[in-house]
């Protein structure tokens, strides 16, 4: 599989935010199905050692779920190692040129992660014009997601990946017939 959903939790919503977790699975776009997933916290201190967290950003996670939050405030990691371990395993499970990311809106999750991955030098794992954008796919259809049951942990980045899979595949699925 070649589709990659990303999400991202952080805290801020510029391009240079602070990036607190990274979520992504591999996904078939037509049946919705999932193979491969990756799921890192990141350590406070670290997410914000080179990025300035939004001050609006943290006041609304203090209105989120405290399973949502106990979850981003869990992480143990260096910012540096999970973007590696985040290559590493795009890497294994795609290559460069066929890896398709897929982000909800144009400019949020794969810019964010891609100028952190700038700022740390670390060379980006797939071709910009491979860039694919939920939103843009759900309006096209005319698809409302709140049809599409959640399973999980709202704002959790793994869970918010899968759920976004499941929406965008039914989407497509209207738009084929």
């Amino acid at each position: 599989m070649q589709n990659l959903m990303i999400d991202l939790e952080t805290l801020g919503t510029d391009p240079s935010a602070p990036i607190i977790e990274i979520g992504a699975c591999f996904f078939d776009l037509h049946t919705g199905e999932i193979s491969n997933t990756f799921n890192r916290t990141v350590r406070f201190e670290s997410a914000c050692e080179l990025r300035a967290p939004d001050a609006s950003t943290i006041k609304w996670w203090m209105t989120q779920s405290d399973d949502a939050r106990k979850k981003v405030a869990s992480g143990k990691d260096e910012m540096f190692g999970v973007l590696f371990e985040f290559i590493s395993w795009v890497d294994a499970h795609s290559s460069r040129s066929s890896t398709k990311p897929w982000g909800n809106g144009s400019t949020f999750d794969i810019s964010m992660l891609e100028n952190c991955m700038k700022q740390y030098n670390i060379e980006i794992p797939w071709e910009f014009w491979n860039h694919r954008d939920v939103r843009t796919v759900l309006d096209i259809a005319g698809f409302d997601k709140s049809t599409i049951a959640f399973d999980g942990v709202p704002h959790s980045a793994l869970d918010d990946a899968k759920h976004q899979v499941k929406y965008l595949s039914a989407a497509v699925r209207s738009i084929r017939g």
